[in-house]
């Protein structure tokens, strides 16, 4: 599987570590774009400019969460679509603080909640292990190798 079906496609399953690796490096490069790399463009190009990378690149990083996500639930024998509410509690975790209108202590009990509730999903997809064998998502993914490489 090349690296482009790796991080954005939706078919086959793919392993915890997989799913750990691509994580990490999708939201490591996903802030560095966002943040410096939208800052940097917003200086050159002008501020809207900025914002348009910074949209593009959530945008982005929205598909990559849903497709690593959809294909860790493949592993585990659920079906993809509850990736779409999984990242919509991450993404929720960032709206509440300014959607609810009450005091500062209630933003913030309210996007705590939704932040664990987030967080608990995650652990759990990332806890639990593989369907030992085939699946009606595929067969068994690859595990990296001791190297780092992609394992087939």
């Amino acid at each position: 599987m090349s690296l482009v079906q790796n991080v954005f496609g939706f078919e086959g399953r793919i392993s915890r570590q997989k799913y750990m690796f691509f994580g990490v490096l999708t939201l490591v490069g996903g802030a560095f774009l966002i943040g410096p790399g939208g800052s940097a463009v917003a200086r050159v190009a002008g501020h809207a400019a900025g914002m348009a990378v910074a949209i593009l690149v959530a945008l982005a990083w929205l598909w990559i969460g849903i497709s690593l996500t959809a294909r860790r639930l493949h592993d585990v024998g659920w079906s993809g679509v509850h990736a779409v509410w999984i990242i919509a509690l991450l993404v929720a975790d960032g709206v509440v603080p300014f959607a609810v209108k009450s005091s500062v202590q209630q933003r913030f009990l309210a996007a705590s909640a939704v932040g664990l509730a987030a967080l608990v999903v995650l652990c759990g997809i990332l806890l639990r292990a593989g369907t030992a064998g085939p699946n009606r998502y595929g067969p068994p993914p690859g595990r990296f190798a001791a190297s780092g490489s992609l394992a087939t």
